[in-house]
């Protein structure tokens, strides 16, 4: 499996949901911290769609950054 490098992953991270016979289990946001590494949680709430839309436009657009 390759997984291609996008500038999003550093800036809002990842989340991995395990599921298990068609059922989500559990899921993980990986988000990166000072330095290259790399923490994990696991996530009891959730962003709406437009929230992760505005993250996304914030991330394209450079304003992250600042």
């Amino acid at each position: 499996m390759v997984q291609e490098y996008v500038e999003s992953l550093a800036a809002i991270g990842e989340w991995r949901a395990f599921i298990i016979g068609g059922k989500i289990e559990a899921v993980v946001h990986t988000y990166k911290v000072k330095g290259n590494d790399w923490n994990g949680k696991a996530v009891q709430d959730y962003l709406t769609l437009q929230e992760i839309w505005y993250a996304f436009q914030n991330v394209q657009s450079g304003a992250w950054m600042s």
